[in-house]
């Protein structure tokens, strides 16, 4: 089989992470997968081709349309068996207009949010118009419909669809991502949080994951706990620095940036915080999970990312001091057989891996 993959977008987060994992694996049953970019990021190739994909580009569709339709013109002489969408939303199908008619037989959207992404003037009208314009008639030319929950599903689809929505997880590779006590004690040893309370999040800044609010909370906390203290692993984090400053908490809080070993971040904390808005099912809260940290989320998120019991769902109109309370009292615990959880869930990535091959394949 040889698969076109797209999107969402050129650069290597939560989705990307998502999407390329599934794809290694379908590498590694015999598929050749090629990514579609309309731009260069060295991070995200790089990552593609370590998993043996491969990397074709195409002009940018605003920028270059003449460009952009040669480039798809000469993609599609390719014989894909498939070509898969994963999309934050319906404002562009034109890649699936296109796959149809090219004669592919197998198109595929996979919805990977609960909700249309936060975007700035005049497009805050265009992307839903878009969005609701192109959704009735998304089985027109997709012949297939997958998300990673039944939230994100029933947002991106019409109802009469609903009942061939394919739920595939997001999931995680638990041989990198297991509770360590040495990974722990040698993480904390190293930014001097051995006695401290530590409450951790990871994830890039945007609206949706509602960090401003994050950091308000924290504030709150650090009157109750003095010996609380906050690790923010982001992609950039000059604003959220300048607004720590402003709390005056600026000294609580680690703010990294770049590769870290996350496995090792997952297990320093005592907490992992996500008071997101809006989101599909989060990786990061998997991982954490599966690094034996307990959570404390938003009801914006899924609750099929509850995958050891361990997470706290809190409404963003709570008291800001109910977040506290949560926050400390799930410092007390760790998850036992953190590693089971996952992989008694269905977000084992070899193992559901090899589950969308053998549909690939049968279909």
């Amino acid at each position: 089989m040889k698969i076109l993959i797209f999107g969402p977008k050129v650069e290597l987060g939560g989705i990307e992470t998502i999407v390329l994992g599934y794809a290694e694996q379908l590498i590694k049953n015999g598929c050749e997968c090629d990514f579609l970019l309309y731009k260069s990021c060295p991070i995200l190739e790089e990552k593609i081709k370590s998993i043996g994909g491969n990397c074709i580009f195409a002009a940018s569709r605003r920028t270059n349309y003449s460009q952009y339709n040669s480039d798809l013109n000469n993609i599609f002489k390719t014989n894909y068996t498939a070509v898969w969408c994963n999309f934050d939303g319906l404002t562009n199908i034109d890649l699936l207009k296109r796959a149809k008619k090219a004669g592919i037989p197998f198109r595929i959207v996979h919805s990977h949010t609960s909700a249309l992404p936060k975007v700035k003037s005049y497009m805050k009208v265009v992307v839903p118009l878009l969005h609701y314009l192109n959704k009735p008639f998304i089985d027109k030319y997709a012949t297939d419909f997958w998300a990673c929950s039944q939230k994100s599903g029933y947002f991106m689809y019409p109802k009469r669809l609903w009942d061939k929505i394919r739920i595939w997880n997001n999931c995680i590779n638990p041989t990198l991502f297991y509770e360590n006590e040495k990974k722990r004690l040698e993480f904390r040893q190293k930014f001097n949080l051995s006695d401290k309370l530590v409450i951790g999040h990871v994830g890039r800044i945007c609206y949706e994951k509602n960090q401003y609010y994050l950091l308000r909370v924290f504030k709150e906390l650090l009157n109750r706990r003095s010996d609380a203290h906050l690790i923010f692993l982001s992609d950039a984090n000059d604003s959220l620095k300048e607004y720590a400053t402003e709390l005056e908490i600026i000294k609580n809080v680690t703010f990294l940036t770049g590769k870290y070993d996350l496995p090792s971040l997952y297990n320093a904390m005592d907490v992992f915080f996500l008071p997101s808005i809006i989101e599909g099912l989060p990786l990061v809260a998997l991982e954490a999970q599966a690094c034996g940290t307990p959570c404390v989320i938003s009801t914006g998120v899924t609750r099929e990312c509850d995958v050891s019991g361990y997470v706290d769902f809190l409404s963003l109109e709570n008291d800001i001091s109910c977040w506290c309370s949560a926050l400390e009292n799930a410092s007390q615990k760790r998850i036992p057989n953190a590693t089971e959880a996952i992989s008694s869930h269905n977000y084992d990535i070899t193992a559901e891996g090899k589950k969308m091959f053998n549909f690939l394949s049968k279909a």
